[in-house]
């Protein structure tokens, strides 16, 4: 599936100003406004299996949380990560497509590197 958008700021839009979570792969990225990487990642899946991904960056404040610069990320880590949070109740109406967002394009760029950032 092919997002169409280079940068796609569909879900940071009206954030501005706000931190943002950045994924980026060559000249294509996705900005998604921190609250609902919050809502998404914020209340971990405790399935015993350990934080990894996303979940283990954003809750221990590692690698793109705590760097100045983009981080080479684990895609497919990233992406398993996700997909754990399908069916997680979330705060926010949008949050649901966010995430949907957010796996289909770890999905489109599994095969490159991908790197992560907050602005």
């Amino acid at each position: 599936m092919d997002t169409g958008k280079l940068n796609d700021y569909t879900y940071y839009e009206g954030y501005e100003g706000e931190p943002e979570f950045i994924l980026s792969a060559g000249d294509e990225s996705i900005h998604i406004w921190d609250g609902y990487i919050n809502d998404i990642f914020g209340t971990p899946v405790m399935d015993g299996t350990g934080w990894k991904g996303l979940t283990r960056d954003f809750n221990e404040v590692t690698g793109p949380f705590d760097a100045d610069e983009p981080c080479l990320i684990d895609v497919k880590e990233y992406l398993d990560d996700a997909i754990k949070y399908r069916d997680q109740t979330m705060d926010y109406e949008e949050t649901p497509n966010v995430l949907e967002a957010l796996i289909n394009w770890l999905n489109e760029h599994a095969d490159v590197e991908v790197f992560a950032s907050v602005d």
